[in-house]
C-alpha cells in the first residue's frame, strides 16, 4: 500500500487482482450464508445434546440456501428435512422434525388423541434407554411407571430444552466471523499493489 501525491494532493491505495463480476456477487452472498448456516446448526446442536436420547432433533438440525444446504441424518432423515427458501440471499437454519417446536418452546397437557400412537411409541424408546421401563415390559411396575409417565405428560405437558433461543445471542458473532473470512479471502485473491 503506498501514498502518493497526485496533482491535488491526494493520497490513495491503489488495490489490483481479479475483478469482481457483479453478476458473481450472488455467489459469495451464497457462499457466506452457507457458512454461517453451517457454524449456527452446529452451535444448536450443541444445545440439544442433553436432551436428545434418539438424536432425532439433533439429527435433523439443517440449513438451507435456495441451491445449497446440509441433510438431515438418520431414519427420519427425509421426513425431518427443512425447506429451502424460494429466493437467494435468505438462510433457514433449524429443523423440520415434527416435535422441534415442542422442544423449544414446551408442550401443553395433551388432550388431543392426535399422533397418539407415534408419541406413546417415541416415549416407550425414550423411557427404555433413560429409565429402563417400557409400555411392554414383562414387570407389571415397570409397565404401572410408563403408564404413569404418560398419564403426567397428558395432565401438565413437558418442559421446554430450547435450541434456537440460546443459539440467537451467538447469531451476531457467527456472521461477524463468516464476513470477515470473506472479506479476508477476498483480499487474499485480489492482492494489493
Amino acid at each position: 500500500n503506498t501514498c502518493e501525491y497526485i496533482m491535488k494532493k491526494s493520497c490513495k491505495i491503489e488495490w489490483s487482482g481479479e475483478k469482481i463480476d457483479p453478476s458473481k456477487m450472488a455467489i459469495g452472498v451464497q457462499a457466506m450464508l452457507a457458512d454461517v448456516g453451517a457454524a449456527t446448526a452446529v452451535e444448536m446442536k450443541s444445545h440439544t445434546k442433553e436432551h436428545d436420547v434418539s438424536k432425532r432433533l439433533s439429527n435433523s438440525i439443517t440449513w438451507q440456501t435456495k441451491d445449497r444446504g446440509s441433510n438431515a441424518f438418520g431414519e427420519h432423515r427425509r421426513d425431518d428435512r427443512l425447506e429451502s427458501p424460494k429466493e437467494d440471499g435468505v438462510l433457514y437454519v433449524g429443523s423440520g422434525a415434527p416435535h422441534a417446536l415442542f422442544r423449544e418452546i414446551g408442550s401443553g397437557p395433551h388432550k388431543n388423541p392426535e399422533g397418539s400412537e407415534e408419541f406413546l411409541d417415541s416415549l416407550d424408546k425414550w423411557a427404555i434407554q433413560v429409565l429402563g421401563i417400557s409400555r411392554g415390559s414383562p414387570s407389571a411396575y415397570d409397565r404401572y411407571r410408563f403408564w404413569m409417565l404418560v398419564d403426567s405428560i397428558r395432565k401438565n405437558g413437558t418442559e421446554a430444552a430450547p435450541f434456537l433461543a440460546p443459539t440467537m445471542p451467538e447469531i451476531p458473532k457467527i456472521v461477524a466471523s463468516a464476513w470477515y473470512k470473506a472479506v479476508k479471502l477476498f483480499y487474499t485473491k485480489a492482492g494489493n499493489k
